[in-house]
């Protein structure tokens, strides 16, 4: 199978189409789930770096759809694919992709009553990802006659109304720069910005560790100005009360781009 279709399969699309990466969603190659077989996996990273070798490749040529498992073989791959839906708690080691889905499933599923998750929960997992170092990958399954579900276009249509306001937060931004505490809001940085998003009706937030000497912020999406409390323990911002979008993004600028203490 390896040798007669799999393997050929992988040599035709590198050859006819060209492609820019390589999505595997592979099965373990033996009884010991805990134990990937390199040399299988090695076979198909090997093809692509030599037939495209400018073709990127997911960590699932590998490991599976494990999170972290304990042997890593990073030379096979280039970023790394969390589990189906799972969505980091802290910085990632590797960057890496969550492979998130609408609904509870990947397919599209008729039953009726099924929960949709909401454009505020979305951008709420999308923030928690892009701030951890890593892309984020929504699924959407339409139907037999490749149609996209009503309750799916109602929550997309508000999330790219929301990345037509505040797509600078998420766009070649890196990972959240300050101290990793438990509960933290989610923070992206680029240059001497600090993009912090924060959900509907919040009244205050509060950037442990930041450093850098603040010199104003505002709301991404409405320019207004948001006020700061800065000591040495860190940032406290006070949210417009008239704010009531959808997850607003304030921003942060900074007199410089260290953000914590050296």
């Amino acid at each position: 199978y390896l040798t007669e279709k799999a393997l050929p399969q992988v040599e035709e699309l590198c050859t006819r189409y060209r492609p820019d990466g390589f999505w595997f969603d592979t099965p373990w190659f033996n009884q010991e789930r805990q134990k990937p077989n390199r040399a299988v996996s090695k076979r198909f990273s090997d093809l692509v770096r030599k037939l495209r070798p400018s073709a990127v490749i997911n960590s699932r040529v590998s490991h599976g759809s494990a999170a972290f498992p304990t042997a890593l073989h990073a030379d096979l791959f280039d970023y790394l694919s969390l589990k189906d839906q799972g969505i980091p708690s802290g910085k990632l080691p590797l960057y890496a992709e969550s492979p998130d889905s609408i609904h509870h499933s990947y397919g599209y599923d008729a039953r009726p009553n099924v929960h949709y998750r909401s454009a505020e929960e979305l951008i709420g997992r999308l923030a928690r990802v892009v701030a951890a170092n890593g892309n984020y990958l929504l699924n959407i399954g339409p139907d037999g006659n490749g149609k996209i579900p009503a309750p799916a276009v109602k929550e997309l249509e508000l999330i790219g109304a929301w990345m037509q306001a505040n797509g600078e937060a998420v766009y070649g931004t890196n990972a959240n720069p300050l101290p990793a505490r438990k509960g933290d809001v989610p923070v992206t940085t680029k240059g001497n910005r600090l993009y912090v998003f924060t959900t509907t009706g919040q009244d205050t937030v509060t950037l442990p560790g930041l450093a850098s000497q603040v010199v104003r912020a505002w709301v991404l999406a409405s320019s207004q100005e948001v006020n700061i409390r800065q000591n040495e323990s860190g940032l406290t911002l006070d949210l417009p009360a008239d704010e009531d979008a959808l997850m607003p993004v304030i921003v942060v600028e900074c007199a410089d781009d260290a953000f914590v203490s050296q």
